[in-house]
């Protein structure tokens, strides 16, 4: 099957859209009728006949953003230990891709594997950290348009000198 760029870059904005920020319609193995969660290829089986996507190529987009050690999606989704955020990941990934495919752009290079797990497995330490802090009862005063990242340990604010 031919890649269709465009459709893909939509069809993959729709899947990260469906699935919401925190994942919480992504699931392991195939449906769970009672939450409406799916897993990678159920959702992008759905949305692609709701939406009337066809040829799109977006499941061959996200094959080659899975990380090397990985033959095939289902078997990621499934087995994978990283939850939602590794899977977010590689939704961005495959974006990234058919977007540096739409445009004309050179993909973007492969760093030594090591690095390149030691820096993802990074960039999801950082994100589950962002979305404890979102959730913890110190920040919720922080509206979602000003958060920013602070220290686990708040520091005691200095009194005022008269």
């Amino acid at each position: 099957m031919r890649r269709d760029p465009a459709r893909a870059v939509k069809l993959l904005d729709l899947m990260l859209e469906f699935f919401g920020e925190d994942g919480h319609r992504w699931a392991r193995g195939w449906h769970d009728p009672r939450t409406g969660a799916r897993c990678l290829v159920g959702a992008m089986n759905h949305l692609r006949s709701r939406h009337r996507i066809c040829r799109d190529g977006a499941g061959r987009y996200l094959d080659d953003a899975l990380p090397a050690r990985w033959r095939g999606l289902i078997k990621f989704n499934d087995e994978h230990e990283g939850g939602w955020f590794e899977v977010l990941m590689v939704l961005a990934k495959a974006r990234q891709l058919a977007l540096c495919e739409l445009s004309g752009t050179p993909k973007p290079v492969k760093a030594h594997q090591p690095r390149r797990e030691a820096s993802l497995r990074a960039r999801i330490d950082l994100l589950s950290q962002i979305y404890e802090d979102r959730c913890s009862p110190r920040v919720r005063w922080i509206t979602k348009d000003t958060y920013i990242l602070c220290p686990n340990e708040p520091v005691e604010a200095l009194p005022m000198a008269a």
